[in-house]
């Protein structure tokens, strides 16, 4: 972690042009809920039976979104 948000290296939040497995990016913490809720829409229209799961942090607590 010492790496987190210096140049070039781990970005503070998901960033699509760093991690083929970024499936979207944030420019803050308050992202999962809605995320999770757009990614089970999709799910679902696809017909598919995957779980989604939303992982909230201290962040989206003091930012409204939890």
């Amino acid at each position: 972690m010492q790496t987190l948000r210096q140049t070039n290296e781990l970005p503070g939040f998901t960033k699509r042009s760093e991690s083929e497995y970024d499936c979207f990016g944030a420019g803050h913490s308050s992202t999962s809920i809605s995320a999770a809720l757009g990614m089970a829409v999709g799910r679902d229209q696809k017909g598919g039976d995957n779980h989604v799961v939303a992982i909230i942090g201290d962040g989206a607590m003091t930012a409204g979104q939890a």
